[in-house]
């Protein structure tokens, strides 16, 4: 008998390495396997129309915790993930707040590799059917702690437009909530909202300039023609709480509390005294 502390320990750059090689290999399986390998295609004897169906080894890759993953911030720290939460980026740079692949793997990764991946269910950032699920993952780096990104933020609004565009062109699920900007700080709103969401609009500009100065949620998307089809696309009928920003209903006042509006028509020396 041994004790299970007297058994020599493995570092932990060790078993990165270990789960690079592992993804390795079968990347350069998923090349090389006949088709056979992934899927088999079944047809009934009383007719031509073909199904094709997962194999054992499609289904394990699919379930099993294999994709190497490097973190935001430390990318030489790996771990592994499915493919329900992994992400690979087929061309596209890798963004800071992103967990992906090792570049190291890029090389490896043909059209051949890539579409077999695509059949066990890997899910790739910079392509426009994962749209909804970029959304999602995005909504939840707000979600969680948006302090920590800093000057992140801006590539994660970038990227959240970007996302929305692809949503709306592919017709993919629609989510359940949406970020939001108060005051110059992102938020997660749920959706049908509480109170009202503001949504950039084409034609209010000018109140959307004041909303951002007061505690009331706006969508975080810039492009306003974008921003409109979103709230047409989510909320057609009104039902779930987003409102134009052209709708927007703004009083201006000063320190005292008059309506700016009603300021005397004046120059600043009369109004104001000497300065």
């Amino acid at each position: 008998h041994r004790d299970l502390h007297s058994f020599p320990t493995r570092r932990s750059s060790d078993l990165a390495e270990t789960r690079r090689i592992y993804a390795e290999l079968i990347i350069r399986g998923l090349g090389i396997w006949p088709e056979t390998a992934i899927e088999y295609k079944y047809a009934r004897s009383t007719s031509s129309v073909q199904s094709a169906w997962p194999t054992p080894l499609a289904a394990f890759l699919s379930a099993a915790s294999w994709i190497p993953q490097t973190a935001p911030r430390e990318r030489s720290s790996i771990t592994t993930e499915p493919c329900a939460s992994a992400w690979w980026l087929r061309e596209a740079e890798t963004p800071g707040y992103l967990a992906a692949q090792p570049p190291s793997l890029r090389p490896l990764t043909t059209p051949r590799v890539l579409a077999r991946m695509g059949k066990i269910g890997v899910r790739f950032w910079d392509d426009p059917a994962s749209s909804a699920d970029r959304i999602r993952h995005l909504t939840r780096l707000v979600e969680n702690d948006a302090s920590q990104w800093g000057n992140l933020l801006l590539a994660i609004r970038k990227a959240y437009e970007a996302a929305w565009r692809d949503l709306l062109d592919t017709g993919s699920s629609i989510p359940d909530n949406v970020i939001v900007m108060q005051q110059g700080k992102p938020f997660v709103a749920s959706l049908p909202a509480s109170n009202s969401i503001y949504v950039p609009d084409p034609g209010g500009n000018t109140r959307e300039r004041l909303l951002t100065q007061a505690p009331v949620p706006i969508l975080a998307i810039r492009d306003t023609q974008l921003a409109a089809r979103i709230r047409e696309h989510l909320d057609p009928n009104g039902s779930l709480g987003l409102r134009s920003t052209a709708d927007a209903q703004a009083d201006v006042t000063v320190n005292d509390g008059q309506f700016a509006t009603q300021a005397p028509a004046q120059p600043l020396r009369r109004y104001g005294g000497r300065w």
